[in-house]
């Protein structure tokens, strides 16, 4: 069986154990439930140009991308350029068959700005975004 593991408070590594509820217990104490559900967005292009993927999430919000993957939809795959913005903003550009990117610390999207990627080529380009929307304090 899987076992996770987190750091505690003092760094210590420790095992993860769930409640009957559901909740993660951590050295014997229930923590608050997910603060923000985890969102998915499907991504399945055929058209090259800017793409809204995820629209803005409203004021006083911000994406925060936690992993984003695309790949050519063709076989065999084609290669195609693909830049990665926050509203305006381009955030990262690649040529590439295929990319996933495993954020850790998720990307931070501009407040108020929503998901969208450019795309060179008029095949098939599929993948998927996981996010979800944090308030911002301004």
């Amino acid at each position: 069986m899987p076992q996770l593991f987190t750091k505690n408070e003092s760094g210590v590594i420790t095992s993860l154990v769930c409640d009957s509820s559901g909740a993660v217990i951590v050295d014997g104490t229930a923590q608050p439930s997910v603060r923000y559900p985890l969102l998915c967005e499907p991504i399945d292009l055929s058209s090259s140009g800017v793409h809204e993927i995820i629209p803005a999430p409203g004021a006083s919000n911000r994406l925060r991308i936690c992993q984003f993957s695309v790949s050519s939809g063709e076989d065999p795959a084609v290669r195609f350029f693909l830049e990665i913005r926050s509203g305006p903003t381009v955030l990262n550009s690649i040529m590439t068959e295929s990319v996933i990117y495993d954020y850790i610390d998720p990307l931070n999207l501009g407040i108020n700005e929503g998901l969208f990627i450019n795309v060179n080529t008029n095949t098939r380009i599929v993948g998927g975004v996981n996010y979800y929307i944090e308030s911002v304090s301004l």
